[in-house]
């Protein structure tokens, strides 16, 4: 069966995983309850980011200055924007300035999400240092091998795109 894993299968895994730095190595007395929740959600953020159409949003994503029907959309990813602001994903990386029109030709100048920055921030090795600091237990050599893992992400996702879709 699929979810099976046999007692051999077990003791295999138990081989590999608890030598590794990361389970050896105990995480620093810094971390508080809760610090690595962040993580998590952040790394489901990302994950989220990587599955995103680039294309569509490089069009829809950025302030034009006639006709912007796409505004609207902009501003429905408030609360993704607010909670990637609260993960420490740096703000002139999700956010930019866009005007709102009102009632009564009165507009307001608004933070709205900055989709195409965060895309690339996200693609980009720069979430590394957001990720993976004083409050995140690591292993230094793995973390060494994040930029040839996203440059193996980017590769993926641009022969999806050039097959239409498919892997």
């Amino acid at each position: 069966m699929s979810g099976d894993i046999s007692v051999q299968g077990a003791r295999n895994l138990a081989q590999v995983i608890i030598p590794s730095p990361y389970i050896q190595n105990a995480p620093r007395d810094e971390i508080k309850p809760g610090d690595l929740k962040s993580k998590a959600l952040l790394s489901l953020w990302l994950a989220w980011a990587w599955a995103r159409d680039d294309a569509y949003w490089a069009v829809h994503g950025t302030i034009q200055q006639y006709n912007d029907r796409n505004k609207d959309e902009r501003v429905d990813f408030e609360p993704v924007r607010k909670k990637l602001l609260s993960l420490g994903v740096p703000t002139n990386v999700v956010s930019q300035k866009d005007e709102l029109s009102h009632w009564m030709n009165r507009t307001e100048i608004v933070d709205v999400i900055n989709m195409p920055a965060f895309l690339a921030w996200a693609g980009s090795t720069a979430w590394i240092p957001v990720m993976f600091n004083k409050t995140t237990p690591q292993d230094e050599l793995w973390v060494s091998r994040l930029p040839g893992q996203m440059a193996q992400i980017k590769v993926k996702k641009a022969t999806r795109w050039f097959l239409g879709g498919e892997e």
